[in-house]
């Protein structure tokens, strides 16, 4: 009887241990998954907070510092007011002009290396920053004063006044 016993028992198939593995990994990957949108989540929400909030003279110094580094000055160029500030400039920036001078100062002393910049105003309209720019062939730095206004739309962008537009010789 204990031999009828044993037999009647149920036998693990095949099947039903696929069925288990399978399961097992499906949950797996569905915990994977889940993960994954969570992080995703959380680095769109970073994003999203930074794109909420207003942004500041110190942005667009620190997109000065990344565009000669990077020497984009399209990129640079455009962050610039070119409306003329009487008695300094006299006329609009003349841009075509600007990028060819930037361009030529990366031939002669070489590309941006390093670059630094301290608010040295406490004021923020303008806000007035000094440039500290070492530049890969040059035996001295290249220190700039750039003035950064705050324009109705909200933005920051550099003055046409500055020493970025006019540099000193």
């Amino acid at each position: 009887m204990g031999s009828a016993t044993s037999a009647e028992a149920p036998k693990k198939t095949p099947a039903a241990g696929a069925s288990a593995g399978t399961t097992l990994r499906v949950t797996i990957m569905l915990a994977l998954l889940l993960l994954l949108v969570g992080v995703a989540g959380d680095a769109a929400l970073k994003l999203l907070e930074h794109a909420m909030r207003p942004p500041t003279a110190d942005d667009t110094a620190q997109l000065v510092c990344t565009a000669f580094q990077r020497q984009d000055y399209t990129l640079l160029i455009q962050q610039v007011d070119t409306t003329p500030v009487p008695p300094a400039t006299s006329g609009p920036l003349d841009v075509t002009a600007l990028r060819t001078q930037l361009a030529n100062l990366d031939t002669s002393d070489g590309k941006v290396t390093s670059c630094k910049y301290i608010k040295i105003n406490s004021t923020d309209n303008p806000a007035q920053y000094s440039f500290t720019l070492q530049r890969a062939h040059a035996k001295s730095l290249t220190g700039l004063v750039i003035y950064i206004v705050h324009e109705p739309d909200g933005t920051w962008k550099i003055r046409s006044d500055s020493e970025l537009a006019n540099p000193p010789n």
